[in-house]
């Protein structure tokens, strides 16, 4: 991929993921961005993965989105920090900086 094209990648980004992957760091998860979807999680205190792609709350997912999950690929869509909470398996009272 050219830069003009990594650019233009990045720009696509929804405004919510960088809020939401810090979140995922901070409840102790390894966070790494992909290209398909947007990022896979690994939750080392349940040794679980998470695919997961975040959409603003209106965003629907792309042509390589439904092919992966058309073909049975486990990928979940988060919009809120309510979302990702639930996913994780953690309580909604989890305070800001804390790593369960």
């Amino acid at each position: 991929m050219s830069r003009a094209g990594i650019r233009a990648w990045a720009r696509r980004r929804d405004q919510n993921e960088p809020e939401l992957l810090t979140m995922a760091r901070q409840l102790g998860c390894v966070v790494l961005r992909l290209e398909a979807f947007d990022a896979l999680l690994y939750q080392p205190k349940t040794q679980r993965f998470f695919m997961i792609d975040i959409k603003m709350p209106k965003g629907k997912p792309t042509q390589k989105q439904q092919q992966l999950i058309q073909a049975g690929w486990p990928l979940h869509y988060v919009a809120s920090s309510t979302q990702l909470l639930a996913l994780l398996g953690v309580t909604p009272d989890w305070p800001a900086g804390a790593d369960r």
